[in-house]
Protein backbone atom coordinates (compact mmCIF):
# COMPACT_ATOMS: atom_id res chain seq x y z
CA UNK A 1 0.00 0.00 0.00
CA UNK A 2 2.79 2.13 0.84
CA UNK A 3 4.31 1.55 -2.22
CA UNK A 4 1.43 1.98 -4.25
CA UNK A 5 1.03 5.99 -2.11
CA UNK A 6 4.58 7.14 -3.05
CA UNK A 7 4.14 6.08 -6.34
CA UNK A 8 4.10 9.64 -8.35
CA UNK A 9 2.30 9.33 -11.95
CA UNK A 10 2.56 11.93 -14.44
CA UNK A 11 -0.29 13.39 -16.05
CA UNK A 12 -0.13 12.39 -19.88
CA UNK A 13 -2.79 13.64 -21.59
CA UNK A 14 -5.15 16.90 -21.26
CA UNK A 15 -8.29 16.91 -20.20
CA UNK A 16 -10.82 16.91 -23.07
CA UNK A 17 -13.98 19.25 -23.28
CA UNK A 18 -17.22 19.48 -25.78
CA UNK A 19 -17.63 23.11 -24.96
CA UNK A 20 -13.89 23.98 -26.23
CA UNK A 21 -13.67 24.79 -29.95
CA UNK A 22 -9.53 24.87 -30.02
CA UNK A 23 -7.84 22.16 -31.80
CA UNK A 24 -8.12 19.52 -28.79
CA UNK A 25 -11.58 20.19 -27.78
CA UNK A 26 -14.65 18.33 -28.88
CA UNK A 27 -17.38 20.65 -30.23
CA UNK A 28 -16.94 19.31 -33.58
CA UNK A 29 -17.86 15.67 -31.85
CA UNK A 30 -20.81 17.31 -30.36
CA UNK A 31 -22.14 19.00 -33.83
CA UNK A 32 -21.73 15.22 -35.54
CA UNK A 33 -23.98 13.74 -32.49
CA UNK A 34 -26.15 16.32 -33.15
CA UNK A 35 -26.67 15.66 -36.65
CA UNK A 36 -26.61 11.77 -36.98
CA UNK A 37 -28.43 11.20 -34.05
CA UNK A 38 -29.64 13.93 -31.70
CA UNK A 39 -26.66 13.97 -29.00
CA UNK A 40 -26.37 16.21 -25.90
CA UNK A 41 -23.77 17.06 -23.71
CA UNK A 42 -23.93 15.97 -20.19
CA UNK A 43 -22.29 17.53 -17.25
CA UNK A 44 -24.00 14.55 -14.94
CA UNK A 45 -25.15 11.45 -15.25
CA UNK A 46 -26.96 9.36 -12.78
CA UNK A 47 -26.46 5.65 -15.12
CA UNK A 48 -29.16 4.03 -12.70
CA UNK A 49 -31.43 6.13 -13.89
CA UNK A 50 -30.95 5.68 -18.13
CA UNK A 51 -33.31 4.02 -20.17
CA UNK A 52 -32.39 0.36 -22.14
CA UNK A 53 -33.06 2.85 -24.90
CA UNK A 54 -30.54 5.34 -24.68
CA UNK A 55 -26.40 5.13 -25.26
CA UNK A 56 -23.99 6.94 -23.75
CA UNK A 57 -20.36 8.25 -24.96
CA UNK A 58 -17.77 8.72 -22.68
CA UNK A 59 -14.29 10.83 -24.08
CA UNK A 60 -11.30 11.00 -21.44
CA UNK A 61 -13.16 10.66 -18.41
CA UNK A 62 -10.74 12.02 -15.41
CA UNK A 63 -13.19 10.69 -12.84
CA UNK A 64 -13.51 7.14 -11.86
CA UNK A 65 -16.38 5.19 -14.24
CA UNK A 66 -19.13 3.48 -11.82
CA UNK A 67 -18.38 0.17 -13.83
CA UNK A 68 -21.35 -1.49 -12.25
CA UNK A 69 -24.00 0.60 -12.51
CA UNK A 70 -22.21 0.79 -16.70
CA UNK A 71 -22.14 -3.21 -16.48
CA UNK A 72 -26.40 -3.01 -15.36
CA UNK A 73 -27.25 -0.88 -17.72
CA UNK A 74 -26.04 -2.58 -20.76
CA UNK A 75 -27.09 -5.73 -19.78
CA UNK A 76 -30.56 -3.77 -19.85
CA UNK A 77 -29.97 -3.28 -23.73
CA UNK A 78 -27.82 -0.39 -23.33
CA UNK A 79 -25.04 1.28 -25.61
CA UNK A 80 -21.82 2.38 -24.07
CA UNK A 81 -18.49 3.45 -26.00
CA UNK A 82 -15.75 5.10 -23.93
CA UNK A 83 -12.65 6.70 -25.18
CA UNK A 84 -9.58 7.09 -23.05
CA UNK A 85 -5.92 5.82 -23.46
CA UNK A 86 -4.62 8.14 -20.03
CA UNK A 87 -7.53 9.20 -18.31
CA UNK A 88 -9.82 6.93 -15.82
CA UNK A 89 -10.81 4.55 -18.39
CA UNK A 90 -8.18 2.23 -17.46
CA UNK A 91 -9.75 0.72 -14.77
CA UNK A 92 -13.55 0.94 -16.48
CA UNK A 93 -11.80 -1.44 -19.39
CA UNK A 94 -10.33 -3.96 -17.04
CA UNK A 95 -13.40 -5.04 -15.65
CA UNK A 96 -14.25 -6.73 -18.97
CA UNK A 97 -11.08 -8.19 -19.21
CA UNK A 98 -9.61 -5.38 -21.24
CA UNK A 99 -5.85 -4.66 -21.20
CA UNK A 100 -4.75 -1.23 -21.71
CA UNK A 101 -0.82 -0.77 -22.55
CA UNK A 102 1.66 1.35 -25.32
CA UNK A 103 1.85 -0.04 -28.37
CA UNK A 104 5.09 -1.70 -30.00
CA UNK A 105 7.40 0.68 -30.99
CA UNK A 106 8.23 1.37 -34.90
CA UNK A 107 4.74 0.52 -35.99
CA UNK A 108 5.20 0.63 -40.16
CA UNK A 109 2.31 2.60 -41.28
CA UNK A 110 2.21 6.16 -39.25
CA UNK A 111 1.23 9.48 -40.66
CA UNK A 112 3.80 11.46 -42.65
CA UNK A 113 7.03 9.95 -41.06
CA UNK A 114 5.85 11.31 -37.88
CA UNK A 115 5.82 8.38 -35.13
CA UNK A 116 3.11 9.80 -32.84
CA UNK A 117 0.62 9.53 -35.67
CA UNK A 118 0.30 5.92 -36.22
CA UNK A 119 -2.51 4.91 -38.43
CA UNK A 120 -4.84 2.53 -37.33
CA UNK A 121 -6.45 0.11 -40.06
CA UNK A 122 -10.12 -2.05 -40.12
CA UNK A 123 -9.25 -5.59 -39.17
CA UNK A 124 -13.06 -6.90 -39.52
CA UNK A 125 -16.10 -5.87 -41.25
CA UNK A 126 -18.14 -3.80 -38.77
CA UNK A 127 -20.45 -1.03 -38.64
CA UNK A 128 -17.97 0.89 -36.84
CA UNK A 129 -15.81 0.84 -40.15
CA UNK A 130 -18.15 1.21 -42.66
CA UNK A 131 -16.53 3.51 -45.13
CA UNK A 132 -13.58 4.32 -42.92
CA UNK A 133 -9.96 3.32 -45.05
CA UNK A 134 -7.91 4.03 -41.71
CA UNK A 135 -8.25 5.54 -38.28
CA UNK A 136 -5.05 8.31 -37.92
CA UNK A 137 -4.46 8.66 -33.82
CA UNK A 138 -2.47 10.59 -32.01
CA UNK A 139 0.12 8.94 -29.28
CA UNK A 140 -2.39 6.36 -28.69
CA UNK A 141 -2.44 3.67 -26.23
CA UNK A 142 -3.81 -0.39 -27.38
CA UNK A 143 -6.50 -2.72 -26.32
CA UNK A 144 -6.33 -6.53 -25.83
CA UNK A 145 -8.64 -8.95 -25.07
CA UNK A 146 -8.30 -12.85 -25.37
CA UNK A 147 -11.08 -13.32 -27.58
CA UNK A 148 -12.40 -10.00 -28.92
CA UNK A 149 -11.39 -9.23 -32.53
CA UNK A 150 -10.21 -5.67 -32.90
CA UNK A 151 -12.40 -3.66 -35.36
CA UNK A 152 -9.51 -1.01 -35.89
CA UNK A 153 -5.72 -2.42 -34.95
CA UNK A 154 -2.17 -1.23 -35.04
CA UNK A 155 0.77 -3.17 -37.15
CA UNK A 156 -2.22 -5.58 -38.62
CA UNK A 157 -2.15 -7.96 -34.97
CA UNK A 158 -4.51 -8.15 -32.30
CA UNK A 159 -3.08 -4.97 -30.79
CA UNK A 160 -6.56 -2.84 -30.90
CA UNK A 161 -7.24 0.68 -31.15
CA UNK A 162 -11.43 -0.11 -31.29
CA UNK A 163 -12.63 -3.36 -29.47
CA UNK A 164 -17.03 -4.13 -29.19
CA UNK A 165 -18.21 -6.65 -27.80
CA UNK A 166 -22.01 -7.48 -26.19
CA UNK A 167 -22.86 -7.43 -22.77
CA UNK A 168 -25.77 -9.22 -22.07
CA UNK A 169 -28.34 -7.38 -24.54
CA UNK A 170 -26.09 -4.49 -24.67
CA UNK A 171 -23.05 -3.28 -26.45
CA UNK A 172 -19.75 -2.00 -25.34
CA UNK A 173 -17.55 -0.04 -27.48
CA UNK A 174 -13.60 0.69 -25.77
CA UNK A 175 -11.52 2.98 -28.06
CA UNK A 176 -7.36 3.36 -26.78
CA UNK A 177 -6.84 6.73 -28.14
CA UNK A 178 -9.61 9.82 -27.03
CA UNK A 179 -7.88 11.90 -29.85
CA UNK A 180 -9.34 10.27 -32.79
CA UNK A 181 -12.17 12.19 -31.86
CA UNK A 182 -11.02 15.62 -30.85
CA UNK A 183 -11.54 18.66 -33.58
CA UNK A 184 -8.18 18.94 -34.77
CA UNK A 185 -8.29 14.60 -35.64
CA UNK A 186 -11.88 14.62 -37.36
CA UNK A 187 -10.55 17.17 -40.30
CA UNK A 188 -9.43 13.74 -41.36
CA UNK A 189 -11.77 11.94 -43.64
CA UNK A 190 -11.55 9.25 -41.78
CA UNK A 191 -11.71 9.92 -38.23
CA UNK A 192 -14.69 11.82 -39.13
CA UNK A 193 -16.76 9.05 -40.84
CA UNK A 194 -15.10 6.66 -38.24
CA UNK A 195 -17.07 9.39 -35.87
CA UNK A 196 -20.34 9.31 -37.51
CA UNK A 197 -20.29 5.27 -37.50
CA UNK A 198 -20.28 5.52 -33.50
CA UNK A 199 -22.93 7.91 -33.19
CA UNK A 200 -25.54 5.53 -35.84
CA UNK A 201 -23.78 2.43 -34.29
CA UNK A 202 -24.87 3.50 -30.38
CA UNK A 203 -27.94 4.83 -32.08
CA UNK A 204 -29.10 1.49 -32.66
CA UNK A 205 -32.36 0.76 -33.72
CA UNK A 206 -33.86 3.36 -31.44
CA UNK A 207 -33.96 6.12 -33.32
CA UNK A 208 -36.00 8.15 -30.67
CA UNK A 209 -33.80 7.15 -27.92
CA UNK A 210 -31.42 9.69 -26.29
CA UNK A 211 -27.05 9.57 -26.99
CA UNK A 212 -25.81 11.35 -24.52
CA UNK A 213 -21.92 12.86 -24.41
CA UNK A 214 -19.61 13.23 -21.22
CA UNK A 215 -16.44 14.66 -21.21
CA UNK A 216 -13.55 14.95 -18.89
CA UNK A 217 -15.51 17.44 -16.73
CA UNK A 218 -18.96 15.01 -16.46
CA UNK A 219 -19.65 13.60 -12.67
CA UNK A 220 -20.85 10.33 -12.28
CA UNK A 221 -23.50 9.87 -9.85
CA UNK A 222 -25.49 9.01 -7.21
CA UNK A 223 -21.93 8.95 -5.80
CA UNK A 224 -22.71 7.53 -2.30
CA UNK A 225 -24.42 4.32 -3.83
CA UNK A 226 -21.30 3.35 -6.26
CA UNK A 227 -18.37 4.27 -4.60
CA UNK A 228 -18.96 4.08 -1.11
CA UNK A 229 -15.94 1.35 -0.21
CA UNK A 230 -13.04 2.96 1.55
CA UNK A 231 -10.44 1.29 -0.88
CA UNK A 232 -12.48 2.96 -3.89
CA UNK A 233 -12.96 6.12 -2.23
CA UNK A 234 -8.68 6.15 -1.95
CA UNK A 235 -8.58 5.16 -5.43
CA UNK A 236 -10.78 8.12 -6.50
CA UNK A 237 -9.05 10.58 -4.28
CA UNK A 238 -5.92 9.97 -5.91
CA UNK A 239 -6.99 9.56 -9.68
CA UNK A 240 -8.33 13.45 -8.96
CA UNK A 241 -4.83 14.16 -7.17
CA UNK A 242 -2.86 13.39 -9.86
CA UNK A 243 -4.78 15.62 -12.51
CA UNK A 244 -4.43 18.61 -10.42
CA UNK A 245 -1.05 20.62 -10.92
CA UNK A 246 0.70 20.85 -8.30
CA UNK A 247 4.04 19.92 -6.94
CA UNK A 248 4.98 16.76 -6.24
CA UNK A 249 5.81 17.30 -2.63
CA UNK A 250 2.12 18.59 -2.13
CA UNK A 251 1.18 15.82 -3.98
CA UNK A 252 2.99 13.27 -1.75
CA UNK A 253 1.71 14.96 1.46
CA UNK A 254 -2.03 14.64 0.68
CA UNK A 255 -1.48 11.34 -0.44
CA UNK A 256 0.47 10.44 3.12
CA UNK A 257 -2.75 11.95 5.09
CA UNK A 258 -5.69 9.68 2.30
CA UNK A 259 -3.35 6.82 3.87
CA UNK A 260 -3.41 7.35 6.95
CA UNK A 261 -7.15 8.01 7.02
CA UNK A 262 -7.61 4.66 5.34
CA UNK A 263 -5.18 2.37 7.73
CA UNK A 264 -7.09 3.76 10.40
CA UNK A 265 -10.43 2.70 9.05
CA UNK A 266 -9.10 -0.60 8.17
CA UNK A 267 -8.36 -1.23 11.72
CA UNK A 268 -11.65 -0.23 13.00
CA UNK A 269 -14.64 -0.86 10.90
CA UNK A 270 -13.47 -2.79 7.65
CA UNK A 271 -13.63 -7.12 8.18
CA UNK A 272 -10.68 -9.37 7.63
CA UNK A 273 -11.58 -10.65 4.26
CA UNK A 274 -13.07 -7.98 1.75
CA UNK A 275 -14.87 -9.25 -1.29
CA UNK A 276 -13.90 -5.71 -2.65
CA UNK A 277 -10.20 -7.20 -2.99
CA UNK A 278 -11.24 -9.61 -6.04
CA UNK A 279 -10.95 -7.49 -9.40
CA UNK A 280 -14.61 -9.29 -10.07
CA UNK A 281 -16.59 -7.75 -8.04
CA UNK A 282 -17.75 -5.20 -10.31
CA UNK A 283 -19.10 -8.11 -12.61
CA UNK A 284 -22.68 -9.40 -12.50
CA UNK A 285 -22.26 -12.46 -14.17
CA UNK A 286 -24.85 -15.06 -13.69
CA UNK A 287 -23.88 -18.42 -12.01
CA UNK A 288 -25.89 -21.53 -13.71
CA UNK A 289 -26.53 -25.09 -12.52
CA UNK A 290 -27.83 -27.91 -13.33
CA UNK A 291 -28.24 -29.12 -17.43
CA UNK A 292 -28.48 -25.36 -18.35
CA UNK A 293 -25.15 -25.12 -16.46
CA UNK A 294 -23.64 -28.13 -18.42
CA UNK A 295 -24.42 -26.19 -21.35
CA UNK A 296 -23.19 -22.92 -20.44
CA UNK A 297 -19.66 -24.44 -19.07
CA UNK A 298 -19.14 -26.30 -23.12
CA UNK A 299 -20.59 -23.80 -24.96
CA UNK A 300 -17.25 -21.41 -25.34
CA UNK A 301 -14.64 -23.07 -28.17
CA UNK A 302 -11.78 -23.37 -25.43
CA UNK A 303 -13.65 -26.13 -23.51
CA UNK A 304 -12.67 -29.80 -23.86
CA UNK A 305 -15.94 -31.59 -25.40
CA UNK A 306 -14.41 -35.28 -24.53
CA UNK A 307 -16.32 -34.94 -21.08
CA UNK A 308 -19.69 -35.30 -22.95
CA UNK A 309 -18.83 -38.21 -24.93
CA UNK A 310 -17.94 -39.98 -22.56
CA UNK A 311 -21.30 -39.55 -21.07
CA UNK A 312 -22.89 -40.31 -24.02
CA UNK A 313 -21.01 -43.68 -24.80
CA UNK A 314 -22.04 -44.73 -21.13
CA UNK A 315 -25.60 -44.23 -22.00
CA UNK A 316 -25.12 -45.76 -25.42
CA UNK A 317 -23.67 -49.31 -23.55
CA UNK A 318 -26.31 -48.73 -20.94
CA UNK A 319 -28.87 -48.63 -22.76
CA UNK A 320 -27.51 -51.30 -25.49
CA UNK A 321 -27.02 -53.95 -22.41
CA UNK A 322 -30.79 -53.17 -20.88
CA UNK A 323 -32.13 -53.95 -24.50
CA UNK A 324 -30.44 -56.58 -25.20
CA UNK A 325 -31.52 -58.15 -21.71
CA UNK A 326 -27.98 -58.59 -21.38
CA UNK A 327 -26.39 -58.98 -17.63
CA UNK A 328 -26.04 -55.89 -16.13
CA UNK A 329 -21.81 -56.41 -15.80
CA UNK A 330 -21.36 -57.75 -19.71
CA UNK A 331 -18.06 -55.67 -20.94
CA UNK A 332 -19.23 -53.51 -23.63
CA UNK A 333 -17.27 -55.25 -26.49
CA UNK A 334 -20.08 -58.52 -25.73
CA UNK A 335 -22.40 -55.85 -27.31
CA UNK A 336 -21.38 -56.21 -31.30
CA UNK A 337 -21.78 -59.94 -31.05
CA UNK A 338 -24.72 -60.20 -29.73
CA UNK A 339 -26.27 -57.63 -31.80
CA UNK A 340 -25.16 -59.53 -34.66
CA UNK A 341 -27.14 -62.33 -33.34
CA UNK A 342 -29.90 -60.53 -33.36
CA UNK A 343 -29.55 -59.92 -37.10
CA UNK A 344 -28.60 -56.44 -37.19
CA UNK A 345 -24.95 -56.00 -38.31
CA UNK A 346 -25.14 -52.63 -39.51
CA UNK A 347 -26.31 -51.78 -35.77
CA UNK A 348 -23.32 -53.93 -34.19
CA UNK A 349 -20.63 -52.33 -36.59
CA UNK A 350 -21.86 -48.72 -36.09
CA UNK A 351 -21.72 -49.67 -32.06
CA UNK A 352 -18.03 -50.75 -32.20
CA UNK A 353 -17.18 -48.27 -34.30
CA UNK A 354 -18.70 -45.23 -31.61
CA UNK A 355 -16.86 -47.12 -29.03
CA UNK A 356 -13.45 -47.04 -30.83
CA UNK A 357 -13.98 -43.69 -31.82
CA UNK A 358 -14.29 -42.41 -28.43
CA UNK A 359 -11.46 -44.60 -26.62
CA UNK A 360 -9.09 -43.02 -29.19
CA UNK A 361 -10.09 -39.68 -28.29
CA UNK A 362 -9.74 -40.44 -24.94
CA UNK A 363 -6.13 -41.89 -25.39
CA UNK A 364 -4.99 -38.84 -27.75
CA UNK A 365 -6.16 -36.29 -24.63
CA UNK A 366 -6.31 -33.46 -27.41
CA UNK A 367 -9.08 -30.85 -27.85
CA UNK A 368 -12.45 -31.94 -30.30
CA UNK A 369 -13.29 -29.36 -32.84
CA UNK A 370 -16.96 -29.11 -32.95
CA UNK A 371 -17.37 -30.44 -36.06
CA UNK A 372 -16.29 -33.72 -35.05
CA UNK A 373 -18.48 -33.28 -31.46
CA UNK A 374 -21.51 -32.80 -33.47
CA UNK A 375 -20.47 -35.99 -35.85
CA UNK A 376 -20.18 -38.49 -33.17
CA UNK A 377 -23.13 -36.94 -31.38
CA UNK A 378 -25.43 -37.73 -33.87
CA UNK A 379 -23.89 -40.85 -34.29
CA UNK A 380 -24.45 -41.88 -30.71
CA UNK A 381 -28.41 -40.79 -31.32
CA UNK A 382 -29.18 -43.00 -34.20
CA UNK A 383 -27.96 -45.94 -32.25
CA UNK A 384 -30.08 -44.90 -29.41
CA UNK A 385 -32.64 -45.21 -31.47
CA UNK A 386 -31.85 -47.94 -33.44
CA UNK A 387 -31.50 -49.75 -30.00
CA UNK A 388 -35.13 -48.52 -29.21
CA UNK A 389 -36.25 -49.75 -32.73
CA UNK A 390 -34.87 -53.22 -32.09
CA UNK A 391 -36.54 -53.84 -28.96
CA UNK A 392 -40.36 -52.43 -30.32
CA UNK A 393 -39.53 -54.96 -33.55
CA UNK A 394 -38.67 -57.51 -31.14
CA UNK A 395 -41.96 -57.02 -29.35
CA UNK A 396 -44.01 -57.24 -31.34
CA UNK A 397 -42.67 -60.39 -32.66
CA UNK A 398 -42.99 -62.01 -29.59
CA UNK A 399 -46.62 -60.73 -29.23
CA UNK A 400 -47.20 -61.90 -33.24
CA UNK A 401 -45.51 -65.89 -32.03
CA UNK A 402 -48.01 -65.35 -28.79
CA UNK A 403 -51.47 -64.63 -31.42
CA UNK A 404 -50.40 -67.78 -33.32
Amino acid sequence: MLWLVFLTRPVAAEELRIRDRSWNGLSELLAIGVREGGAQYVAQVDVGHLRSDEALLVVHPVYPLPAGELAKFMHRGGRVAVADDFGAGRRFFGTFGMDLHPPKPALPNVLRRNANLPIASPLMGHALADGVPALVTNHPQVLTHPSLTPVFGLGGDRSAVVLSGAVGSGRLVAISDASVLINNMLQFRGNRMFARNLIRFLRGAEPQGRILIADSDTRWQPRARVLQHPLFELGSALDRLSHLQLPKLAVTVLSIALAGLLLSVLGTSLPKRSTFARRAYLQSGECVAGMAGRISQYATGDRNLLAPLVSLRREIEVRATERLRMPAESPPSDVPKALSNRGVTHLAIAFERFITDIDRLQGRGALISARHFSELVASGRRILADLDALVVSSSSAQHHERDE
